[in-house]
């Protein structure tokens, strides 16, 4: 707990209105009559301690930059071409790793687990021939077999 600052004599003395350990007063206005001066009696009574000191804040997130790889960094694949994904050179082109052609970019994950999907379809077209199989199946073989 913080010590009280006391005022010395004649040129000793010091400054005890804004004393360190303690807070300043304040007064809240708004409630109902006679409610500002009562907070600030009590206030008067029951000095709150001083400022706390407070903790740096700790840096939870990396940096984006630092988990970048420099340009001039060695390669960490020295077994792969640098042609790979691309539709000219060495190595799988864009189909093989999972680039559409047109737009260059990953295709949905969601359209890749579909396309996955067909090479089920004839089981999954035989569930949705039995009997009591829902509408939503056959609507579902209908749209696989539209990829």
């Amino acid at each position: 707990m913080a010590k009280e600052v006391v005022s010395g004599v004649g040129s000793q003395s010091k400054r005890t209105d804004q004393n360190p350990s303690k807070q300043a007063m304040r007064y809240y206005a708004g409630g109902k009559y006679g409610e500002g001066k009562a907070t600030l009696e009590q206030q008067q009574g029951a000095p709150m301690a001083g400022k706390v000191p407070t903790a740096k804040p700790q840096q939870t997130k990396p940096s984006i930059f630092s988990q970048l790889t420099p340009i001039t960094a060695p390669t960490e694949r020295p077994n792969e071409a640098p042609e790979v994904g691309m539709p000219f050179g060495e190595g799988p082109g864009p189909t093989e790793v999972g680039l559409n052609i047109a737009s260059g970019r990953p295709d949905n994950p969601r359209k890749q687990d579909l396309q996955r999907l067909t090479q089920y379809l004839p089981m999954i077209e035989n569930a949705a021939n039995q009997e009591g199989a829902p509408i939503t199946l056959n609507n579902f073989v209908k749209y696989l077999r539209s990829l």
